[in-house]
């Protein structure tokens, strides 16, 4: 018997989740013994510590984590719909969260390293209103006697400076973004 993918399992749920109560009863009664469906499902189960999981040795990309998260947080809740234990699955989750987390510091490592390479750790020149106000807009910066000044003008920081002030500003909101949906368990 070959494993049942994620994808088919979980499209397996929902096609039954769309479907009439009385029909989705019917139908679980009638395919329980083939292997098309899986059950009776327990997720209690799975291991307590589930092993390593295949793509984290050369996962490097968030968004591919994110999916998978996002297809798990789907099943857990078909499964749970149907008064199936899902604890084992958020445990899982967790741990995916920690790939997630190891990804996204490995992803602004590099990030990071290129802007500090990059710069030349010398003021920022302004020239205009309209350059002033583009690095304001991007980094909180005020400084009274700075603004008295009159153009050119030179900033008490380097060009890393705004920038790494967004990257930090993105990879907070990329941290967040696992949590999203996660309020449903």
């Amino acid at each position: 018997m070959r494993p049942v993918c994620l994808h088919e399992a979980t499209g397996v749920y929902l096609h039954e989740a769309s479907l009439p109560p009385h029909e989705a009863k019917a139908c679980l009664h009638e395919k329980a013994g083939s292997n098309t469906f899986l059950f009776p499902f327990d997720c209690d189960g799975l291991p307590p510590r589930l092993p390593p999981l295949p793509f984290q040795s050369y996962c490097s990309d968030p968004d591919l984590v994110l999916q998978l998260k996002n297809l798990i947080v789907i099943f857990a809740d078909t499964l749970q719909g149907y008064g199936y234990p899902v604890n084992r699955l958020f445990d899982l989750l967790f741990e995916i969260r920690d790939q997630y987390n190891e990804t996204l510091l490995k992803k602004w490592a590099l990030v990071f390293r290129e802007i500090f390479e990059l710069d030349n750790y010398s003021p920022i020149p302004v020239e205009t209103e309209e350059e002033y106000k583009s690095v304001v807009s991007r980094f909180p910066f005020h400084d009274a006697e700075i603004e008295k000044q009159d153009f050119p003008k030179k900033l008490p920081m380097s060009q890393s400076v705004p920038q790494i002030y967004v990257q930090v500003k993105e990879f907070i909101y990329a941290s967040l973004k696992f949590s999203e949906s996660l309020h449903r368990r």
